[in-house]
């Protein structure tokens, strides 16, 4: 994980042990128990999270040695592509990640990655090979917008974060973002296009979840400037 997402990862960390003075249970903030859980399992031997257990007294998740090895190579073929293996390029690969998601799904870490990476049955619009188009025609194309468009918002409500950058949700919804005036009504294309209320509101909760994105923010102002005038 590159330096700088991992001190920002470690503030969120310190933050949900301050407001629950220590790891609040999965029961009350099932995401931000994961989010603990997995910091504290996985990088319990780095300064920030041994600096963190020693200020709120806390005890290191160990796990043994085959499974710690086993989810880092599992993370490692994720963040390497930004989304899951594909079809039958990488077909090895594709089987070693749904396996490992298959025999460990009780994990809250896999329920992380599962959904971050969009495993295609946690994920309506799961692409399994680069090969396949994604929709024919407007109306096709829309649907699948609007199903990204509730993928990252319910990704980002549990776990704070988008979707990876290569999956189908995050590019459909990336496009979305970068221009939102081909998916708006226009003079052009009134109908297979999604409402500026259902765009407005996209944008809003965004923002209400306490999303920063850049693009994120951009479409806020241009959305609220819009409505001053």
């Amino acid at each position: 994980m590159p330096r700088k997402d991992f001190d920002i990862a470690v503030d969120e960390v310190w933050w949900i042990l301050k407001e629950y003075n220590g790891i609040p249970s999965g029961k009350i903030d099932r995401a931000a128990y994961a989010k603990v859980s997995y910091y504290l399992k996985n990088y319990s031997d780095t300064p920030q999270i041994k600096s963190l257990i020693k200020e709120f007294n806390l005890t290191p998740q160990r796990t043994n040695a085959k499974r710690t090895s086993g989810i880092e190579e599992i993370i490692k073929i994720l963040e390497e592509r930004q989304r899951m293996p594909r079809l039958p390029d990488e077909e090895q690969l594709y089987h070693k990640v749904k396996y490992y998601f298959k025999k460990n799904g009780n994990d809250e870490e896999v329920k992380r990655l599962k959904m971050i990476y969009a495993s295609g049955d946690v994920c309506p619009l799961y692409e399994k090979t680069g090969g396949l188009p994604l929709g024919q025609g407007r109306s096709c194309t829309i649907e699948r917008v609007r199903k990204s468009m509730k993928y990252v918002l319910d990704t980002y409500r549990i776990y704070k974060v988008f979707p990876a950058a290569n999956t189908v949700p995050m590019k459909r919804v990336r496009s979305l973002l970068e221009h939102p005036s081909r998916f708006l009504p226009s003079r052009y294309f009134t109908v297979y296009v999604i409402s500026e209320k259902e765009f407005s509101d996209f944008i809003g909760e965004l923002i209400d979840l306490g999303c920063e994105d850049e693009m994120v923010i951009n479409n806020w102002n241009i959305l609220n400037k819009t409505k001053e005038l």
